[in-house]
């Protein structure tokens, strides 16, 4: 037998009780309980060859089955998230506790009434936040009742600038974008953080970052962002931030900041200038009214600048192109010239193709700009008054929300909105006649 003295030195009981029967307590159903086995090749005292000790063998359990509330599939958040919030609440109201095993994803399923899918998705999300542990064939185990905390631009000094592309917003040859693009690296290069490109298309199933995802902080994602970008942004798992709305019906949901633009205040500034030089007659051209709801927004600034100036708006005068073509703006407003509605002013919405078509059109028919039509333009165009964002704020209030979001564990999503400036040139001025519909009158009598 080993002796007290000799079982003490080694941190076991004496043998009479080691070889005492013993009931294991009643636990927790949802704990993992640990046992301690000792296996001792017992040799007359004095002649210990070998004492092996084998700790922490697991008694494995099920997670004990809880009933979650439903997720509501109205709702504008995602169902992975609406699940993720329920069971993070019941971590940090410690109906779940460290140590506690959740059931299995199967059970999930069944019990909030989801895809095995929309559950891995919700795993991913509250394991990523440090909430829960995920080990193949052992389940899943709740370690902490807070959020770790972020990584930070003290370990990762990249940022990759992803550049979604497609046939709706123009990304390729447009100066306001590559404004854009100039904007964020300025600001980059302030906080002194490297930038990466990746171009990025439809037909794009994943991101390649050619091995340097370890070394990339964060996203910046921009351009023609479709939902298809987006799936594809978050298979990679990496913070992101998108500057502007995807395209979709709907704005976009509350799973990521958003740069947006004023587009309500940057029309509505537009109108305000031409009413204020007299002009009382505005005509107003977009691809769209509302396919989007950006475009709901600059149409609604400039039927409220019209309806605060008194005067309201002529229906006639708002002409919509269903298209971003130049040869599309063209032929609409031909089609004006040719109804003989009088206007003096104009507002070319979103698209700079529109103001070219414009161009296009006036110049065909002889029409002086601004002696008898003024034109405000959706972006910088010389010698044109346009309105404009600042693209160094844009790309400052990015990195900022990037920043907040990787660094900060109580992280919300924010939609941070940009306003728009009035910049004036030589393509306004006070109104002389009636404009467009008289010249197209002196035209037609000559």
């Amino acid at each position: 037998m080993l002796s007290p003295k000799t079982v003490n030195v080694l941190g076991l009981a004496p043998c009479s009780k080691i070889n005492q029967k013993k009931t294991i307590p009643q636990q927790n159903p949802n704990k993992t309980i640990d046992l301690l086995v000792f296996c001792v090749i017992l040799i007359p005292e004095g002649h210990i060859k070998h004492i092996k000790i084998i700790k922490h063998i697991k008694w494995l359990q099920r997670g004990t089955k809880m009933t979650f509330e439903k997720p509501d599939h109205s709702s504008s958040r995602l169902l992975y998230l609406q699940i993720a919030d329920i069971i993070e609440n019941r971590i940090i109201n410690n109906e779940l506790k460290t140590g506690d095993r959740i059931q299995p994803e199967r059970e999930l399923c069944k019990s909030f009434g989801v895809s095995i899918d929309t559950i891995k998705q919700a795993m991913a999300h509250l394991e990523k936040d440090g909430y829960i542990l995920r080990r193949r064939s052992l389940g899943t185990t709740v370690i902490s009742a807070g959020k770790k905390a972020g990584s930070s631009f003290k370990d990762r000094k990249l940022v990759c600038f992803v550049i979604c592309t497609g046939a709706s917003r123009q990304t390729e040859g447009s100066a306001t974008f590559h404004e854009l693009i100039d904007g964020v690296a300025e600001a980059a290069k302030e906080k002194k953080l490297q930038l990466l490109y990746k171009p990025a298309g439809t037909d794009k199933t994943e991101l390649d970052f050619e091995g340097k995802e370890k070394d990339i902080a964060g996203l910046i994602v921009g351009g023609n962002i479709t939902p298809q970008h987006i799936q594809v942004i978050r298979k990679t798992q990496i913070p992101f931030v998108l500057i502007g709305d995807v395209f979709q019906k709907e704005r976009t949901l509350e799973y990521a900041d958003v740069i947006s633009t004023d587009d309500f205040q940057g029309t509505y500034t537009a109108a305000r200038h031409l009413l204020s030089l007299g002009h009382k007659k505005i005509a107003y051209l977009s691809p769209h009214f509302n396919n989007y709801p950006w475009e709901q927004d600059h149409f609604n600034g400039y039927r409220q600048a019209m309806k605060d100036s008194g005067l309201g708006w002529d229906s006639r005068l708002e002409i919509e192109t269903c298209s971003n073509e130049i040869g599309k703006a063209q032929i609409a407003i031909k089609e004006l010239l040719n109804s003989r509605v009088p206007f003096t002013g104009m507002i070319c919405s979103i698209s700079s193709n529109l103001y070219f078509g414009v161009m296009k059109a006036l110049n065909e028919y002889k029409i002086r700009v601004p002696d008898d039509v003024s034109i405000v333009a959706p972006e910088k165009m010389p010698g044109a008054t346009y309105i404009s964002i600042d693209p160094y704020a844009v790309g400052t209030a990015a990195l900022e929300r990037l920043t907040d979001r990787i660094q900060n564990p109580g992280w919300k999503p924010k939609r941070v909105v940009i306003p728009y400036t009035l910049n004036i040139s030589d393509s306004t001025r006070e109104p002389a006649g009636s404009g467009a519909g008289e010249k197209m009158n002196e035209t037609a009598k000559s």
